[in-house]
């Protein structure tokens, strides 16, 4: 088997006596950074248990929903109130095509 790519070039160096150092080499290094990997979804996997394992009460779904419904009527209140007002309407504040036509 002759020594071509990366591996013959590390040979032809005198950095590694034949291609199975090389190999070899390449294989700790893979074993290395699956080790640090492993660790990284595991403090991940922690942290993220320890955000939902919180000392802080969670609230009712059926709270959260009330509440963006009420912020979300409020929002719509005002942008009415806007434009009937001859105010502008959020969307006649840059967040329109220049052609005048609704994204």
């Amino acid at each position: 088997m002759g020594k071509t790519g990366q591996t013959g070039s590390e040979v032809a160096t005198g950095r590694f006596r034949d291609a199975t150092e090389v190999v070899a080499a390449g294989l700790r290094l893979l074993e290395d950074r699956l080790a640090v990997e492993s660790e990284y979804r595991d403090a991940l996997l922690d942290s993220l248990l320890a955000a939902f394992d919180g000392s802080r009460p969670g609230v009712p779904a059926k709270v959260v929903f009330d509440r963006l419904d009420e912020r979300h009527a409020r929002r719509v209140e005002l942008e009415l109130s806007r434009v009937v007002s001859g105010g502008t309407s959020w969307m006649d504040q840059g967040n329109s095509a220049k052609s005048g036509d609704p994204l």
